[in-house]
This record gives C-alpha cells, structure tokens and sequence, in this order.
C-alpha cells in the first residue's frame, strides 16, 4: 500500500498561487384504494422509445478504476454515439453485477449507492416515456434492495428503488398499491411536533438539521437520481396542494412545517416555493415549455409572487421560447443566470447542469453556458464533461487566461489519476499532451508564461514512477521539474527519495529548500504555510537522526514543529480536515522524542476530529496513518482500538483490507486470536482487485501460488512478499521471512508501507509485539525540608 504524502493539497494551493412491505405497515391505509388494473390500462402511457440497431456488448469491467475511467469516456460523447450505448450497458452491467452479491452480505448502504450510481447513467429524456430496454438489468437489483430496506422500515430508499419499479412496470397493480400504503403510513405516522421533539431530545437545530422525512421528501431524493416521469406525475400535485394550503392560510402537519422550515434556512439565493419546485421538476428533464404551462395553471389556484413572476418569465422566454438566431446573443443568459443560482444548493446541481446543457445545446457559441457547464460538472465529479466544456469555452475565447488555467488544473487532475491506478505506461504520452498544452498556452501569453503548471506536471509524472519503483526515472523527472521552476510539490518528493535511500544529508537539505519554496509562496494560506513547515520539520529531523552528529538538530526541530502545532491547533481555528492532519503529525513528532503518552493522545484527538467528518475524504485517511504508525511500533491494545474507531468512518475497502490486514498479524504475532471484526470483513470481500487477492488469501480461500501469481506489478509482488514474510515470522521461520523481505526491499517501492516495515523488520531481525518506549513515571512533588524545629 502506498503510504500517502498529502501532496495534493500544496500542489493545488502552489497551483493556485500562479416501509415497509404491505405486510409490515404500521398503520392502516387510509387514503384511496389503490387503483385497479383497468384503471391504470385506461391512464396515459409512455411512449416507446426509438428502437436502436444491436451493437456488440463490450467486456465486462473489472475493478472500479475501469468504471471510472469508462464514465469518464461516457461523458466525452454524445448520445447520439453508438459507443454511448455501449459504454452505458458495460457500466451498467458492472454496477448491477457489484451491487448484487452486497446485497447477499447484507451490505445494503454499499449496495444501494452503486444502484443510485447506475441510475445516474440514464439520461432524462429516456425516463420521459417507456424506459430503453436496457434499463430491466436494474429491475432485480432495485427488487432486492426494496425487501432490504423494507425490513428496516428505511422508506426513503424504499421509496427509490418503488419507483424504479414502477417506471420498469408501469401496470403494476401492486406496486401502486405499495406506493399508497407508504403514503398512508407516513400520514399516519405523525404523532405531533411534542414527540418529534421527545425524539430528537427536544433538540430543535437537530429537527432543523435532519428533518424527519415525508413522502415528497422521499420522492424529490429520487428524481435526483432517477428524473422519471413517474416521480414528477406524484411530486406536482403535492406542490400544487402546498400553494393551495399556503394561499388559503392552512396549516401544514409538523413534519411538512420542519421539512419546508429546513429547505427555507438551508437554501440559498432562490426559494423553496411549489412554483420554483414545479418549475426544477420540469426543467431537470429539459421540458421547459411543460414547466411554463405548470406554473401557470399554479397561477389560476395560488398567486404567484414577484419572484416566482420572474421565475415563469426567465423561462418563458429563453428555453421555453422557440430557437432561433438570436440564441447566440444574450437571449438565452438569464436561464444560465437561473441555473448558477440554482447551484448555490447541492439538491439543485443536477437541475443546473441539464439548464447549462440545454442553453449550451441551444447556443454553442455562447460562452457563460460553456463555464457554467464546465463548473458544474466539475462539481459533480465528472471530469470528462468538463474537460469538454472547457476546451469549447477556451475555443471561443482564447484570450481568457483563467480558462487555460481551469483546464491545466483538469489536465494535472488526469494525471494525477493515472498515478493513483499506477498506470506509469500511460504517463509521459499524457505528458507530451500537456507539455503541448501549456506550449500553446505560453504562446498565447508570452508576457506570462505557465511554468507552474509545466513543473507540477513534470512533479506528478516524477511521482508516478516513485510509487512505481522506477527510482532513476523519478529524479529525472523531479529534476525537471525544479529547472523548470522551483517548486514543493517536487522537492518534497525527491527529499522523501533521498531519505529512504539512506542520503541522509541530501535529505536534509532538499527538503529543507521544499518548505522554503512553499513558505515563498505569497498567496498560500497563512494555515497551510505552517502546517506544512512543520509537517516537513519531523521529516528533516528524521533526515538529521539518521546522521551521526545529529541528534541535538534533530530534537531542536520536532521542538520547534511542536510549537508550530500548538500554535495551529491551539491557538487557531484550524478546520477540521487541516486539525486532524496536524494532530497526527504532532502525534508522530511526540512518539519521536519519547514522549508516548503526549502522542496517543493526539492520535486519540486526531480520531475524535475524523468521526466528527464522516462524509470528508480526510477521516479515512488519518486512521491509516495513524494505524500505519502504531502498529510497526508494536502499540497493540492502542491500535485495535483505533482499527475499531476506523470502521465508524468512511474508508475504501482497500484501505480496510490493508488495516484488517495489520492488525490481525500483530494480534497472532502477539499470541492472541484474529480480531473478529477483521476476520469478519477480510471473509466478505469480494470481487477481482488485488486486494481482495490479498483478502481471500488471508483467510485461506486461496494459496500462496496463486496469490504469487496474480501479483501482476511489481508493487503487487512486494505486498505479496511482505504479507507472506509476516506469515513466516508468525510461526517462527524467520530464514523464510527475511527472504521475503530483502525480495521486498529489492523492489525499490519506497513508497510502500510494506516497503519501510521490511526494511525496519530485517534491521530489528523481528517485529515487536509491544511498545518500545517505556512510559514515563508519574511526576512527584519534591520532598520538602521539615521546618525549624520539627523533630
């Protein structure tokens, strides 16, 4: 496993600086019966979609970096592309097939974000009318996960995977059916705000916060993810009935009152009135004339206010209006306006960005639509999209230099992609495309050429054959880079290279120029500045213990980092990614000097900021750093405990093999059984990544031959050879294990944790079980002298 070296975020700011089953309903319904078969013969149906010709099925994916590179591609065509189609049923058959066997293990939240995932693949425009034939692959998915979350009586994903059905078989009797007893038990449901108060321990902002959900609560998350006719056809009339309730001086029921009373103080820029929520129902499926006819039959029953007025004129006339020549003016602007106000609010990004297509479809040539597409997809994570967006926005106005930039920043983002699949292969080709890139971008500004983007390009590729064990490749490009233009992101690198190749003094001083460099930086945050000075004072006085007359340095700079890290987390309002990236760090810097009960401590502060962030990216990544540290150090009872805490956060399944890993090794080494939760999740993994590999032959689903042989990297064949040493130095082969990790310190995979324990683990001639620093002894009052006179 590679050990992470928090790069990204200084070469971003260096960057910068340039129910319910029926059976199972708690209450009776009570509203009308379901409709019958007739009745539903007789409704309106969906038209049939426009029949394609068959095209070849693609091979199956394997692995989530396929996925993502072949969702990247999907965004880079039009659906007017035979190869849209098929990539769409490759990935849909790929999350269909890793969603189902979760499922079976009772993995429901894994399961259902793939679902929501696979539904995101279908356009709009699809979910219109009868939805394209390929669409059934989700019907059995959606099933399983109905009786899933039923059994939990969780309706809101309920509610998404019925009208997935729903879509899939619209003469459904009993689904319909369904959808009223869920109505019915949710209206029934409502005990009064005294006990939705008693419920969240009379906690208003709680309420506030995470408001109990009602059926059009439930429906608007699913046509986020599923924009089907199906779900607009229930959410009109629930708006229409709000403005009748609103305009007559009703009252709404108290979980309406705490949803609506939400929405109002969470949202920002436009209202939550039903007018606005008619008018983003229709236009999320491009039906912008739909939307106009809507909000003025509202109109006859409700009158609209001054911004709802605005509201249907915007619409009414720029993408409700024919098209015509004048598009390319400033005709269609304000529905562009519309949908950057939108996008203040998560909920709404989807809407903004099928505004944004549809001005851009309409006008290509108009230039906020471009950004704005190119923006949002941003947002959303689709990179191919964006990439697009901007190439058409830097084609129009080839004389803005912050476009160029934005695409420098997509470009490096692609790069630093193919470094975190370790595709090295991939690396200088892609390269060449960006070094022609900023080429043709210091032409068009010769006044101020990119270097910054040219030498963090150089930096990232520098780093990509570091992980990669291709040392000499690596200095060539890190030198590059720093010729090009001094920079952190690649002196840190090729001081942390030196450092593990015992040169130590070279060490010292390349990373002593990195912090210098960034610490230069005139735009960079006054936080981050000394948060990455003192992150690079442990790693300098590492370089400085490594040398014979370098203790006393070393000690005076994890003093001084120290008191950087005081000054960060105790006497600032450090957030709450940069507090747990420091707590670790100070944590680090404590064991160093001896200090063990200092540095648990800030580990055990470090965990306390991580699970107060489920939903960052940042949490997962402390606790391997943290577990990464502790358990080579032989700090068992602390490191169980904290493997424990790490399964509350969101972390990737890999990570979790390679903790699961370490902690079960350390507790064997130690004379103790597997930890159960470890045992439990390495038995339950599945798929075809190596670390499921690594998974299955941990608990004895494969051998060693075979695990030796899918080791198809060379990073691959030095975990297998340091997972397979452990194994010998757990029964107490120590010859078989020191072979295996000289094979792995032969790799030159200095990045790898793997890596740095084997090294340490041959130097030892062992690994410890237990701590190796003393604790210190409690601290004593002196003994004082008796007064005069005293016997």
């Amino acid at each position: 496993m590679r050990i992470s070296r928090r790069a990204g975020l200084f070469s971003s700011v260096l960057f910068s600086s340039g129910v319910l089953l029926a059976e199972g309903c708690a209450h009776p319904p009570t509203t009308k019966p379901a409709p019958t078969v007739a009745e539903l013969a007789r409704a309106p149906q969906p038209t049939a979609p426009v029949a394609r010709a068959p095209l070849p099925a693609l091979p199956a994916l394997v692995g989530e970096e396929e996925a993502d590179r072949a969702r990247a591609e999907l965004d880079l065509l039009a659906m007017t592309e035979p190869r849209w189609y098929q990539l769409r049923d490759q990935l849909l058959r790929y999350y269909v097939a890793t969603a189902t066997p979760l499922c079976e293990q009772g993995q429901a939240e894994d399961a259902f974000a793939l679902f929501s995932t696979a539904l995101r693949l279908f356009d709009a425009s699809e979910l219109q009318g009868a939805p394209p034939p390929e669409a059934q692959l989700l019907l059995p998915l959606s099933q399983r996960l109905d009786r899933l979350f039923s059994k939990r009586g969780a309706h809101p994903q309920v509610v998404v995977t019925l009208m997935v059905q729903l879509t899939l078989r619209p003469a459904d009797a009993a689904l319909r059916q369904r959808l009223d007893l869920i109505r019915a038990w949710l209206a029934g449901s409502d005990d009064g705000m005294r006990n939705l108060m008693r419920m969240r321990s009379g906690s208003l902002p709680d309420l506030l916060s995470s408001p109990p959900p009602t059926l059009e609560s439930d429906l608007d998350q699913a046509y986020r993810v599923w924009p089907a006719r199906v779900i607009r056809d229930e959410l009109v009339p629930m708006y229409r009935s709000e403005a009748v309730l609103l305009s007559s001086g009703g009252k709404k029921s108290p979980k309406d009152f705490l949803q609506s009373l939400s929405a109002t103080l969470r949202r920002k820029g436009l209202t939550n009135s039903p007018a606005f929520k008619i008018g983003r129902a229709y236009l999320r499926a491009s039906l912008a004339q739909e939307a106009v006819s809507a909000i003025k039959q509202l109109g006859l029953v409700a009158r609209l206010s001054g911004e709802e007025a605005r509201l249907l004129s915007t619409i009414e006339e720029t993408l409700a209006a024919p098209a015509g020549p004048s598009d390319e003016g400033d005709r269609l602007l304000p529905a562009v306006k519309l949908a950057t106000s939108l996008a203040q609010n998560p909920e709404d990004a989807e809407v903004s960005l099928q505004i944004c297509r549809d001005v851009a479809q309409r006008a290509p040539k108009l230039l906020p639509a471009q950004l704005c597409l190119g923006e949002l997809a941003i947002g959303l994570e689709r990179k191919g999209l964006a990439l697009q967006a901007f190439e058409r926005a830097r084609a129009l106005a080839p004389g803005e230099r912050p476009i160029w930039e934005m695409l420098g920043r997509l470009y490096l983002e692609r790069l630093g992609d193919l470094l975190i699949e370790e595709r090295t292969a991939e690396l200088e080709s892609v390269l060449r495309k960006i070094e022609a890139f900023y080429e043709s971008m210091r032409q068009q500004f010769p006044e101020q050429p990119p270097t910054t983007g040219i030498a963090l390009a150089l930096a990232e590729v520098g780093r990509g054959y570091y992980n990669a064990g291709l040392l000499a490749d690596s200095i060539r490009f890190l030198e590059r880079s720093n010729s090009v233009e001094p920079n952190a992101l690649a002196l840190e690198q090729l001081g942390v290279l030196q450092l593990r190749r015992g040169e130590a003094p070279q060490a010292a001083a390349t990373l002593e120029r990195a912090r210098a460099v960034f610490m230069a930086s005139v735009n960079a945050d006054p936080q981050v500045k000394l948060l990455y000075s003192a992150r690079l004072g442990r790693l300098i006085a590492e370089a400085f213990d490594a040398q014979p007359e370098g203790a006393s340095k070393a000690r005076e700079l994890r003093q001084q980092a120290l008191r950087q890290f005081a000054t960060l987390l105790d006497n600032s309002n450090l957030s709450g990614e940069r507090a747990t990236e420091a707590e670790v760090e100070r944590g680090k810097l404590y064991y160093q000097q001896g200090d063990r009960e200092q540095a648990l401590a800030a580990f055990r502060r470090a965990a306390d900021l991580g699970r107060g962030e489920p939903d960052s990216k940042a949490p997962g990544q402390a606790f391997v750093d943290i577990l990464a540290f502790l358990v080579p150090r032989g700090e068992l009872d602390e490191a169980v405990s904290m493997y424990h805490r790490a399964l509350g956060v969101r972390l990737p399944e890999n990570m979790k093999v390679y903790c699961s890993l370490w902690i079960n090794d350390l507790l064997q080494r130690a004379g103790q059984a597997p930890d159960p939760l470890a045992q439990g999740f390495l038995n339950g993994v599945q798929g075809g990544k190596w670390h499921a590999d690594l998974a299955r032959w941990s608990t004895g689903k494969i051998n060693e031959q075979l695990l030796l042989q899918r080791a198809d990297t060379t990073g691959r064949q030095a975990e297998a050879h340091f997972y397979l040493g452990m194994e010998r130095l757990r029964i107490g082969d120590k010859k078989a294990a020191f072979d295996h990790f000289r094979r792995v310190v032969e790799s030159q995979m200095l990045g790898y944790f793997e890596h740095e324990m084997a090294r340490e683990d041959l130097r030892l001639q062992g690994a410890p079980t237990v701590p190796q620093i003393s604790p210190k002894p409690p601290a004593t009052k002196p003994r004082t002298s008796p007064p005069p006179g005293s016997i």
